[in-house]
């Protein structure tokens, strides 16, 4: 699956120095003309989606501490990447285990620095080398229902609003909106089969850092 080596590559940026949130790579822009606008890269709106070429991992079989699920919105040569990254300590799980239930994608769930239940957009993903071309978009509205997450992560993600932001890996991962591109996404159901990667095992939570 095309999906699988980007987001591998996403997964594993933070191995080694103990970060486990996976850090949006290098953007890649176009050149332009000083002062000229660069156009949106991210659909307006995506509408109601059927996921493509699906990937979903977690760091322990039981009692996870980090959950991702990814999909493919289009088939375009570089596509659209939705991610639903699930962190135990932060966010809707700041007291438990990460567990299915509704999330509204407002308050600390609209920052990816507090996120726990977080949900994002890379855009123009290249799969030959895991580089943006419009970088991240962050949800900021809408609800996850998350119904099973083993062993198949299973859920809906209904009227989800999206803005383009930079997340900032030395500030404890704050994202903070661009103010240019924004985007809709009026549903997606997803159930797919979670497997364990073994290389989480050497990192820690982005939560033990600070």
């Amino acid at each position: 699956m095309r999906i699988a080596l980007v987001v591998a590559s996403l997964l594993l940026v933070a191995c080694g120095d103990g970060d486990s949130r996976p850090d949006a790579p290098s953007i890649v822009r176009p050149d332009a003309p000083i002062d000229a606008p660069k156009p949106c890269g991210a659909t307006p709106s995506y509408g109601t989606v059927t996921p493509l070429d699906e990937v979903a991992t977690r760091d322990l079989d039981v009692n996870p501490t980090e959950i991702y699920y990814d999909s493919s919105l289009n088939m375009d040569p570089k596509f659209d990447d939705l991610s639903i990254q699930l962190f135990k300590g932060l966010g809707a799980f700041t007291t438990g285990e990460i567990v299915p239930g509704v999330t509204s994608l407002s308050g600390p769930e609209s920052n990816y620095e507090t996120c726990g239940a977080c949900v994002l957009i890379y855009v123009d993903l290249d799969p030959n080398n895991g580089l943006m071309d419009d970088g991240v978009y962050m949800a900021t509205g809408g609800t996850i229902n998350l119904m099973t997450l083993t062993p198949n992560i299973k859920g809906t993600l209904s009227n989800a609003s999206f803005t383009h932001v930079t997340i900032d890996a030395d500030n404890n991962f704050r994202s903070t909106p661009v103010g240019d591109c924004d985007a809709t996404l009026t549903s997606i159901a997803f159930d797919f089969p979670v497997t364990t990667a073994m290389a989480f095992a050497s990192r820690s939570k982005r939560l033990h850092k600070h």
